[in-house]
């Protein structure tokens, strides 16, 4: 699975409370944090074997480099996803995370409600791929059994099952992978 990358950048005016705005942003996420070179801040997450179980895309592995150069903030992140579903298909919800940092440290605005809206679209966005993924399967499972009894071979039944899933997973990554870089 290709990992998520993307590069954001913006102006700041007031770099003064830099380090605590963007300390307590992430901590609302629990984004870990690691110190830098000079003027740049590292927040990650760490991969998990229950990366796969996890709805939230912003708590899958994932880095974020910040850096300060004069009075522009330049913002490297990458999403590794969750091992089924590429993190491409969220590019809309990193994006507005990424946006209302910005808002956060220029305007100083409360940024939890638009996040949390955002995240649940997310959520919402997982629950339907894997309703597809589901229904994909079933197709599958109907026709390895019709197989299975037209050639008496119980393992067609069992193999249509893992093509099912496989093959559901390859399209729905596909898309989102090809309609976000194209």
């Amino acid at each position: 699975m290709h990992p998520y990358k993307k590069h954001y950048t913006f102006k700041t005016e007031n770099s003064n409370a830099l380090k605590t705005k963007l300390e307590h942003y992430f901590s609302k996420y629990n984004f870990l944090f690691e110190e830098g070179y000079e003027n740049q801040f590292i927040f990650f997450k760490k991969f998990s074997v229950l990366d796969a179980w996890k709805i939230n895309p912003l708590h899958w592995e994932s880095k974020v480099i910040i850096t300060l150069h004069n009075e522009t903030i330049s913002i490297r992140y990458s999403n590794e996803g969750n091992g089924q579903i590429t993190p491409h298909a969220f590019d809309t919800l990193f994006t507005t995370f990424f946006k209302n940092l910005e808002v956060y440290i220029n305007e100083a605005k409360g940024f939890k409600d638009c996040n949390l809206f955002a995240i649940k679209k997310a959520k919402q966005k997982i629950g339907i791929q894997y309703l597809i993924v589901i229904v994909i399967i079933c197709v599958f499972v109907f026709f390895g059994n019709y197989l299975k009894e037209v050639f008496k071979i119980k393992a067609l039944g069992y193999f249509f099952i893992v093509i099912g899933g496989l093959f559901s997973l390859k399209l729905i990554n596909s898309y989102w992978i090809n309609k976000t870089t194209s």
